[in-house]
Formats: structure tokens, sequence, C-alpha cells
């Protein structure tokens, strides 16, 4: 799938949902991802513009270098709240329920 030009809306306001999504339980975790395999395209759409336009790779799924490269890419490197590298890591091993060391679309949704 073609990048778009332009980088969708990735906001602060998706990586504080992760960093809280990291906090929950296992079952609370699961349970969102459950969800979010069954939600429609019309919920997600943003959602997927965003995870697409991280995936460089194009393997369907993102690493936590991805992600710190596309919120630089966004122009959100700068910014107090932006988590360094090692944070993004952290994020991504709390997110990646499946144990891949990547994150997949749907955990991307789930987060």
């Amino acid at each position: 799938q073609k990048l778009p030009h332009r980088p969708p809306p990735l906001k602060l306001k998706s990586i504080d949902n992760m960093r809280m999504y990291g906090r929950f339980s296992l079952l609370k975790k699961v349970s969102l991802l459950m969800m979010a395999y069954q939600l429609d395209e019309l919920y997600t759409r943003q959602l997927i513009d965003s995870f697409v336009w991280m995936d460089t790779s194009g393997d369907g799924e993102i690493s936590s270098q991805e992600i710190s490269k596309g919120l630089k890419r966004c122009g959100l490197d700068g910014h107090p709240d932006t988590p360094c590298p090692e944070e993004v890591k952290h994020i991504m091993e709390a997110a990646d329920l499946d144990g891949s060391g990547m994150m997949n679309y749907t955990e991307f949704v789930a987060a």
C-alpha cells in the first residue's frame, strides 16, 4: 500500500493512550485486543492510516524504531511529552501481546 504524502494526524494523545495501555492488566489488554480485531474499518481509518504511514518496511508490523522515526517525521520529536527511544521500546513491549517484538495492526489499534 502506498504511503500517504502527508503524515496522518499522529498525536501525542495516541502515545499517552499507549502509555496508559501499558499499565492495564493482561485481561484488559486481551479484551481490548479482541474488540480491536472486530472493529469495522470505518471506526479505525485514522489509526490504519497512521499505522501504514509508520510501517516503512511494509511488512504489516511496526518496530519501536519505526514509531520513533514516525514521531520525528511528524515533527513531534522536539516536544517535551514525546517519548525517548527507550520509552518507545517500553511502550512497544507492553503492547506486544504476541511476543513478536513488533506491533501488528490489531495491537496498535488496541493500544
